[in-house]
């Protein structure tokens, strides 16, 4: 399947150019949030946890409140060997088959004097993230807030193989202090949606609940507090299970880093004479066209697209009417699962042809590509 998303590989020049797009447009990325949406373990394929646990390796520098993230993550072994996680508290563990974490007790000041170092004596980690403790709750917090992102940066553009991972402090105070980290983690979560960003939103995990967030007003604002079934001192400054609902959310953002995608793409799909690869016939043979569709989670209305481009120009498939010169549109319809649907059973002139399904975000007769399939036909 030659099968293209605007995250994936260059495709066809010719495409490109009908097309009106760049190489470039098609490197999109988008930022990954993790937050209450994101602790439902039963939602993510096992074949992702198996992923992420031979894939990752995680640096992880927190301060006290930060370790409710290590109790999660050893709670969530504990009762389920399929979410192994190996700590190592200075190290980083070897362990087959768990998530394995270099984990440290320190502050912002001293993750950034030591991350470089640790990173550079351990190739292995390709990961790399900080848990605050209450400094967004002090009236410098722009401070904090400028080092963090400053330093942050200068991290990733010195280690463009790891993945640095943002959090939000926690929501614990109230009334003034509460203020002043309400504004700090709305300034991590503007950063991080506005530059493609990873985002471990632990002051939203705080304060969500069975569906429910628990907020107090201040200044005319509804500000985000910890959740009353959290309030406690198990562990980390909280509850087991406040612990145990941030580990879920670490194992839904380290099967998304693996590459997991919750809400799958369209994945359209173009064959001829029931195959993939390139086919090569002889003049007379005839060439047999059928496509399918998964649709992944699509619900709106889009454009579909059924094209070749021939040695006489351009010719699309546009319903209730067939082949036609030109490049146009199918369709314009909400996407649906079928397959092997026959578009094409015709013998064709000597040349070499490309024949595209594609499927596009915006539904305004403009062709652009985002999930595409093609196969390539050459008749002698």
């Amino acid at each position: 399947m030659n099968r293209y998303t605007r995250a994936g590989l260059t495709y066809s020049l010719a495409l490109l150019v009908a097309l009106g797009i760049s190489a470039s447009s098609m490197a999109l990325a988008e930022a990954i949030i993790i937050d209450h949406n994101c602790i439902d373990l039963s939602q993510i394929p096992p074949e992702w946890i198996d992923a992420a646990q031979q894939q990752l390796k995680l640096h992880y520098g927190h301060t006290s409140h930060g370790s409710q993230l290590i109790y999660g993550l050893e709670r969530l072994a504990s009762a389920d060997p399929t979410f192994d996680a190996a700590i190592g508290h200075g190290e980083l563990p070897t362990q087959q088959g768990a998530l394995c974490v270099y984990d440290v007790d320190n502050s912002p000041d001293d993750y950034y004097y030591d991350t470089q170092s640790i990173l550079d004596s351990l190739e292995a980690l390709n990961l790399s993230m900080f848990g605050w403790c209450c400094q967004a709750d002090y009236s410098d917090w722009e401070d904090y807030l400028d080092d963090y992102l400053a330093n942050m940066q200068a991290f990733e553009d010195a280690n463009p193989d790891v993945t640095f991972i943002y959090m939000t402090g926690n929501a614990q105070s109230e009334d003034q202090d509460g203020y002043n980290r309400y504004r700090f983690n709305g300034e991590i979560r503007r950063f991080c949606n506005e530059n493609d960003k990873v985002l471990f939103d632990f002051a939203d995990l705080d304060s969500w609940y069975d569906g429910e967030q628990h907020t107090y007003r201040y200044n005319r604002n509804n500000v985000p507090l910890e959740h009353p079934h959290f309030n406690g001192n198990e562990a980390g400054h909280t509850t087991y299970e406040s612990c145990e609902q941030k580990g879920r959310a670490v194992w839904w953002m380290m099967a998304r880093l693996a590459g997991w995608n919750p809400h799958p793409d369209p994945s359209p799909d173009i064959k001829a004479n029931h195959s993939d690869e390139d086919l090569m016939l002889f003049e007379g043979q005839p060439v047999v066209i059928t496509v399918s569709l998964a649709p992944g989670d699509a619900t709106e209305t889009v454009d579909f697209w059924l094209c070749v481009d021939t040695p006489f120009g351009w010719y699309s498939y546009v319903n209730s009417v067939g082949w036609a010169p030109g490049l146009e549109r199918t369709a314009l319809v909400q996407p649906f699962a079928f397959a092997d649907l026959e578009v094409l059973r015709l013998s064709i002139p000597v040349g070499d042809y490309v024949f595209y399904f594609a499927i596009d975000d915006d539904a305004d007769g403009i062709p652009t590509g985002d999930f595409l399939d093609y196969v390539r036909v050459e008749v002698n």
